[in-house]
This record gives C-alpha cells, structure tokens and sequence, in this order.
C-alpha cells in the first residue's frame, strides 16, 4: 500500500499575525522594541506584533512634532539673542551647516550655531583608531571656540536649531547622536543597530558625562538605548537632559 503523499497548504491568503519568542544566545542580542521574558526557566526574547511597535514608533514621532514646535516657539527669543550675539564673530554666517547621517544611512543637514574661529587646519592622521580621531577632532574644535563660543556649547544654546531637525523629521528629540560619514565607515557590525533610529537631540551619553564619554562608551551607550528602546526611557533621558545641562559636566 502506498503512503499517501503530504498535503501542501496554501498560505498565501492567511492573513494572521503571531507574536514570536526567541532564546537570547548572548547578551545584547536584542532589537528594537524587544524585551526580554522568563520561560520555564529560559531567558526568552519577546517581539510584540508589528502593530504594537508601530504605534509606540508613531507617538514617538508625534511627541517630536507637537514638543519641538512648542520648544521653538519657547526658545525663540533665545534663540534669536544667540544668533545677533554671534554676528562679531562669524558675521551672518551664524549658522552652521554640516552634513551627518540619519536614520538607516539617510544624509541630512545638521544646524548649529557657529561657535569656532574660522580658519580650521586639520591634524588628524586617518590611519588612527576611530577613538582617536573622534577625540582628535574634539580637542581641535575646542581649542578654536570663541568665548561666546564655549557658553553657548556649556548652556548647549548652539544646538536649539537641531529643534528645527527635529520637527522636519530628520532628528528626534532622543537618540544616538547624528554621526559623521567617517564615524558610520567605522561602525563595527554589532554598533549598526544604532543606525535604525533617527538621531536625537539628547541621548543616553548626553546626559551621562557629554564629552567626558569616550568613543566605545558612547557606542555602547547607543546600542543599549536602541536595542532596549521605549517611551519611557525617553521620557527617562528628557528629565534627566536640564540637569546635566545645568550642571555643565562634559560640556566642551
């Protein structure tokens, strides 16, 4: 007798979705809106439906839109101080454009407030360590700053444009800090994760030390924020923003 053959099932019409569990192997295996759950013992990695990712990815970018409009309008009489009180130095180009990259490799526009002398000499051997040449470009920009230049970076006043980012979309108000090309080449395979949301105005090594951060504890600190993201940590990070700014710990 012969067997009866396996009965294929079309799946092409089934429209249900499923809620998918995996077992984490090592530790930062985890993406984003993941959270990890105990099973029977097990730590398990929980994907909510795409639904429910969707949603809390949508009033993030809904609280982005309705708090840097209202941030704006706020700051604007700051704002508009800082740029006339810019003009001596820089003359009307207050403005300072710079290319970075976004969210999934996307390049936008980047706006601060002109704090450096012009006149940039680079010195920075590109054979270096990524670490190196972050810190390298840090001290050089520093070490040209006006002296309107260093309160505006200490108060973070030359960064109130990035709120005009944020409202167009290309930033966020959390996030990993928009990168340079250089920087993103020299992302290592696990630190891509952090490219899969949109820049932020403040972020998790904002308000942990700013420049006193290093390279690799900034990565780190951005793979974490990506790979465990929700609402709440970025409430977390926004309280926690006046403080350190306050503080002025880090700035440069």
């Amino acid at each position: 007798m012969n067997a009866r053959p396996p009965r294929l099932i079309d799946m092409t019409n089934v429209q249900h979705t499923v809620a998918v569990d995996t077992i984490v192997r090592a530790q930062g295996e985890v993406g984003l809106t993941s959270e990890t759950v105990p099973c029977l013992g097990v730590a398990v990695l929980g994907h909510p439906l795409q639904h429910q990712a969707s949603f809390a990815i949508g009033v993030k970018r809904g609280l982005d839109v309705v708090v840097s409009s209202v941030a704006l309008l706020i700051c604007s009489p700051i704002l508009l101080a800082a740029l006339i009180a810019s003009v001596p130095d820089h003359g009307w180009r207050v403005l300072f454009l710079q290319e970075r990259i976004g969210r999934r490799g996307r390049k936008f526009i980047c706006l601060k407030i002109r704090t450096m002398r012009p006149g940039c000499t680079r010195v920075i051997d590109d054979d270096s360590p990524i670490s190196d040449i972050a810190l390298a470009v840090k001290s050089e920009g520093t070490s040209r700053t006006t002296r309107l230049g260093r309160f505006l970076r200490r108060t973070s006043i030359d960064e109130l444009p990035q709120l005009i980012n944020v409202f167009g979309g290309s930033m966020s108000l959390v996030g990993p800090r928009p990168l340079r090309s250089f920087e993103v080449e020299a992302l290592l395979p696990e630190q891509q994760i952090r490219m899969d949301m949109r820049p932020g105005l403040t972020g998790s090594w904002q308000v942990g030390g700013r420049s006193l951060v290093n390279w690799d504890a900034r990565m780190a600190l951005d793979v974490d924020y990506v790979a465990t993201w929700s609402l709440r940590s970025d409430l977390n990070i926004l309280l926690a923003t006046p403080p350190a700014v306050i503080s002025g710990c880090g700035a440069e």
